[in-house]
């Protein structure tokens, strides 16, 4: 274990950087904050630059940072408590942050035959929202998580800590062409089903038996035309008090598992 006991080391200012977007897409790493997170990337074989912990938190959990030690494939830096301290985006830090590398995929390169289910996110714009769809799919069964050009960053702090970890289970593919996208997967036999409150059907009255791909829209202006023209279903959750709609995250977990593949 390597020691850092200046705010001018190198990887400490790097780890700094990475809390903005534009050195996370020019590097292509992202900040994995907690023990949990930490524990499951190293179980899933993630690839990982670097993880740092506090002093306190490797004198507190001495075992614990020799398994990590043993199973990480990466430098792991003990750093001073007021230093590391600084870097943190939470609250309450737990005392170990991973620097983790993003997987550049495309998604013409994704096996088809075997993704049965796509979440497919236009423009949203708030990365809670963007963190708890992702969180949503996983849990509700879903293989693919496509996010086009115009959303959020789902490899902000805010994000990542609302996927809860699914951010290492799920595949996503970022910064996607819409236009593009939707008719690559049309031909690839999806139905496309996208949540709209205008000319839509109540979802319970659309039952899937193929392969499909689960819409959603811009918290403010829903899903671009072209994609509602695109659409096989267009299906809406009835509102029977009086609130205007639905926030887009809560609209996702009950679409999500109504068409679940495992529903």
């Amino acid at each position: 274990m390597i020691l850092i006991t200046s705010r001018e080391n190198h990887k400490l200012k790097l780890l700094t950087k990475l809390k903005q977007k534009k050195y996370r897409e020019k590097h292509k790493i992202f900040i994995l904050e907690g023990i949990r997170s930490v524990e499951q990337a190293i179980d899933n074989n993630m690839s990982m630059e670097s993880i740092f912990v506090s002093a306190s938190f490797q004198h507190e959990n001495s075992k614990m940072c020799h398994d990590i030690a043993k199973k990480a494939s990466c430098e792991i830096y003990s750093v001073e408590d007021n230093i590391l301290k600084t870097v943190f985006d939470t609250v309450t830090p737990q005392g170990i942050i991973a620097l983790a590398k993003i997987e550049d995929v495309d998604y013409a390169s994704i096996d088809y035959e075997k993704t049965r289910r796509i979440v497919f996110l236009d423009r949203v714009q708030d990365p809670g929202n963007l963190g708890t769809i992702a969180r949503t799919a996983d849990a509700a069964g879903y293989d693919l998580l496509v996010l086009s050009k115009g959303c959020a960053d789902i490899y902000s702090p805010k994000a990542v800590r609302s996927t809860m970890g699914s951010i290492l289970n799920i595949k996503i593919i970022a910064n996607v062409d819409s236009k593009n996208f939707i008719e690559f997967i049309k031909d690839k036999g999806y139905e496309l089903i996208s949540s709209s409150l205008e000319g839509s059907s109540n979802y319970k009255c659309v039952q899937l038996q193929g392969k499909a791909v689960i819409v959603f829209g811009n918290e403010g202006s829903g899903i671009e035309n072209s994609i509602l023209d695109a659409s096989d279903h267009l299906v809406k959750i009835p509102i029977y008090g009086k609130a205007e709609s639905l926030n887009v995250s809560v609209a996702a977990g009950i679409l999500l598992y109504h068409f679940s593949p495992e529903y």
